[in-house]
């Protein structure tokens, strides 16, 4: 299993976390909370649409936006989900 063990690994898929492997080491862990969510949102896109193999849930496509990153709050405020990659 492939464990990222160096800073210039950690580059390399710091923003996908797509490719970041399964096993990492606690200082790759620490780096990735210490830059933040900001460098890994992709909240621009683009944004693939994909095709459901049924089409009993919700329709036959679905696709992420950029509204998904952002809640409204009661006072209509929007509030970043900076959890969301």
């Amino acid at each position: 299993m492939n464990v990222v063990q160096t800073d210039c690994e950690l580059s390399e898929v710091f923003t996908d976390a797509g490719l970041w492997p399964m096993l990492m080491t606690d200082a790759a862990r620490i780096e990735i909370v210490t830059r933040g969510s900001a460098v890994i949102q992709n909240k621009s896109g683009p944004f693939a649409t994909m095709v459901r193999a049924s089409d009993k849930a919700k329709g036959c496509t679905r696709s992420l936006t950029t509204d998904w990153f952002y809640r409204r709050l009661d006072n209509g405020e929007r509030v970043l989900r900076s959890w969301m990659i």
